[in-house]
C-alpha cells in the first residue's frame, strides 16, 4: 500500500453520496462508501460496464476499454512509466478524461463536475471512428498516435483526428465509479 493509494482512499471518502468499487486491495469488505473487492474478471467487467466513470492508473487496456464503453477516466499514471504518461496525456488531450499526478478532493471534484463534457467527447470520438470506418483498428487509438508520430518524425498530429472504437453498452442507472 502506497501513500498515493491511501490519499486516494481518503479523497474518495469525501464523496459519501457516491459508491466506489476498489479492486485488488483488502479483499471483500466495505469502509463507508468504498467497497473493496478481490479481483474477479466477471465482477470487474460487470462493474466496468455499469459504472459512472473510472479512476485508475493509466494502463492501456483498462483505459481503452473504458473509452470504448464511453466511461470518462481519471488517469493516475505511475511515476516512471512512459507508456502510462503517454496514455494519460492522450486521454486528456482527447477531452475524454483527466490526467492527474495524484488524486485529491479538488481533482476528484473537478473530474466529477466535468463528467457530462467527457461523456460527450467520448460519444463524439466513438461516432467519428465509426463514421470514418476505423472499426477494424479495435480501439487502438494510442497505437495509431504512435504510428503517426513515427511516420511524421515524431511530430504530433491533432489528436481529435484519431478516433476510438465504440461498443455501446446499456448501463444501469446505479451511480458508481470504479477505481483500480
Amino acid at each position: 500500500v502506497t501513500s498515493a493509494f491511501e490519499s486516494l482512499i481518503a479523497a474518495l471518502k469525501a464523496f459519501p453520496d457516491r459508491t466506489f468499487h476498489v479492486y485488488g486491495h483488502h479483499g471483500n469488505s466495505q469502509d463507508q462508501n468504498i467497497h473493496y473487492r478481490s479481483f474477479s474478471g466477471e465482477a470487474f467487467l460487470h462493474d466496468l460496464a455499469n459504472c459512472h466513470s473510472v479512476i485508475a492508473t493509466a494502463g492501456f487496456t483498462l483505459m481503452s476499454e473504458a473509452m470504448c464503453l464511453e466511461k470518462p477516466c481519471l488517469a493516475l499514471p505511475m511515476t516512471g512509466q512512459f507508456e502510462q504518461q503517454v496514455n494519460a496525456l492522450f486521454l486528456e488531450r482527447s477531452g475524454c478524461g483527466l490526467n492527474a499526478r495524484r488524486a485529491n478532493v479538488d481533482m476528484l471534484q473537478t473530474f466529477f463536475s466535468r463528467h457530462a463534457e467527457f461523456k460527450r467527447a467520448l460519444q463524439e470520438y466513438n461516432a467519428s471512428l465509426l463514421a470514418n470506418g476505423f472499426a477494424q483498428y479495435g480501439g487502438s487509438a494510442i497505437k495509431m498516435t504512435l504510428d503517426s508520430l513515427l511516420a511524421n518524425n515524431l511530430v504530433l498530429t491533432p489528436l481529435a483526428s484519431i478516433p476510438v472504437v465504440s461498443s455501446p453498452v446499456r448501463g444501469s442507472d446505479e451511480h458508481c465509479d470504479t477505481a483500480r
